[in-house]
């Protein structure tokens, strides 16, 4: 619960709360701040020195603190939705949530670790490249394996047809018939060898593509390796457009539920009159987001392990070179 004194205190206003800050100045614990934990606090504080104070689970919505200093306070569960923050220290705060505040000339820790900010550094600006050159360097080499498989699998039906042919052929031409019959055996007779050494299976191409065909463990770290690169790629495509309309109006975006189906859409979540929300094509609020954000962030260690399992591989390799 808040101190009733600081309450009354911040209720008073800068006079009152600077003359708060140099008695403790003089008593030399000027680290000290205001407890206003769990309380609908004042809507204008504009201006105070609220450094380390403990905002925990308190009410700020639509409160002015332009210009406040929040340096190193606790936000933990505090409601800050239309807070206006315009001009406000929030250096190394603790727990913020930020939900359609005001922000301009805000001062902000270089790796603050609100959601919103870790969304915004994380997925855009300088970071931005660096994901889509990791996101080529994976669906590339991807794409390529779909269309060999693809191709190989139209050669294999190719070569069924010319076989078929081939065998309707030698009905007219009875000279033939003696050697096709030697090449079809040979074949056979390779492919149930090749079978009965488990050298010969039959995959579909999605199968090969993950890698079925080389063990359930290589199938799973290809899932893995998919699911990471798909989160990585929907929240690049989704975190740049809100960080844009932040940028032109100086307000960040609605922080928003974990599953909130006015707004996300998802396909599976029907709506009262039995038709179904569709995914839409920008997104409003961001704490969903997160969650792929923690995916992510899980399976980065998974694709690092996979890239240095794959590069010992490509780099140790003999190869004879003249001295």
């Amino acid at each position: 619960m808040a101190d009733p004194e600081h309450v009354a205190i911040v209720q008073a206003g800068k006079k009152a709360v600077d003359e708060w800050r140099e008695q403790k100045r003089e008593r030399r614990d000027g680290r000290e701040g205001f407890d206003l934990s769990d309380e609908p606090l004042p809507i204008n504080m504009a201006g105070l020195d609220l450094r380390h104070s403990n905002f925990a689970n308190a009410t700020l919505g639509a409160t002015d603190l332009r210009g406040a200093n929040l340096a190193e306070s606790n936000f933990a569960g505090a409601t800050m939705w239309l807070a206006d923050l315009e001009g406000a220290d929030l250096t190394d705060v603790k727990g913020l949530a930020l939900s359609e505040n005001n922000i301009r000339n805000a001062r902000f820790s270089p790796n603050a670790d609100d959601d919103w900010s870790v969304l915004r550094r994380t997925y855009t600006g300088a970071r931005l490249l660096f994901h889509v050159l990791l996101m080529l360097a994976f669906f590339l080499p991807f794409v390529a394996k779909t269309f060999y498989w693809v191709a190989l699998n139209n050669a294999q039906n190719h070569a069924m047809t010319l076989y078929s042919d081939v065998a309707k052929a030698v009905i007219t031409h009875p000279e033939l018939e003696s050697v096709f019959h030697r090449v079809e055996a040979d074949l056979k007779q390779r492919n149930e060898l090749l079978k009965q050494r488990n050298e010969l299976r039959q995959y579909a191409v999605w199968q090969l593509l993950l890698g079925v065909d080389r063990g359930l463990p290589t199938a799973l770290l290809t899932i893995a390796l998919l699911v990471y690169n798909l989160c990585r790629l929907i929240l690049t495509r989704l975190v740049g457009p809100l960080r844009e309309e932040e940028e032109r109006s100086g307000i960040t975006p609605k922080r928003g539920g974990w599953f909130s189906a006015t707004r996300m859409r998802f396909p599976w979540i029907p709506d009262v009159r039995g038709s179904f929300y569709w995914f839409k094509h920008e997104v409003r609020e961001y704490r969903w987001l997160m969650s792929l954000h923690y995916i992510t962030v899980s399976l980065g260690a998974v694709a690092a392990i996979s890239f240095l399992w794959n590069a010992w591989h490509w780099l140790t390799p003999s190869i004879w070179v003249q001295s």
